[in-house]
C-alpha cells in the first residue's frame, strides 16, 4: 500500500501484459526519444537468447501496432518503430518472450 500524504491509500497497479516474474531475461527496457513525433527506439538487454515480439497498446489497452517475432541472441538491442501514423497520446511499447513480458511507456505529441 502507498500513502500520499495520509490522505489516500494506493495498492499495487497489476496490468496484464507486464510480466513479474524474476526470471524474465530482458534488462533495461527504454524508449527514446520521448516525447516523440514519428519514431521510437526500443533499446533492451536479453540475458539469454530468446525470441520475443514487440507489441504498442493504447491507454485503453488495445493493440495498435505489432511487429514480427524475431529471434534475438543474448545482450544488448535496438528496434526502430514508426509511431507517425499513431494520434497524439499515451502508448505502452511491450517487448514479449516466452519467459515473460516487460513494458514502457511514451508519449505521442505531433
Amino acid at each position: 500500500e502507498y500513502t500520499d500524504f495520509g490522505w489516500k491509500v494506493y495498492d499495487r497497479i497489476s496490468t496484464p501484459f507486464v510480466g513479474t516474474d524474476d526470471a524474465v531475461p530482458i534488462i533495461g527496457l527504454r524508449v527514446y526519444p520521448n516525447p516523440t513525433d514519428g519514431q521510437i527506439t526500443l533499446a533492451f538487454g536479453l540475458q539469454a537468447a530468446t525470441d520475443a515480439g514487440i507489441s504498442v497498446y493504447n491507454v485503453m489497452g488495445q493493440q495498435v501496432l505489432q511487429l514480427p517475432q524475431t529471434a534475438y541472441t543474448s545482450g544488448n538491442h535496438e528496434t526502430a518503430i514508426d509511431v507517425a501514423p499513431l494520434p497524439n497520446g499515451m502508448y505502452w511499447a511491450v517487448l514479449q518472450s516466452n519467459q515473460g513480458s516487460q513494458a514502457v511507456k511514451f508519449v505521442v505529441a505531433k
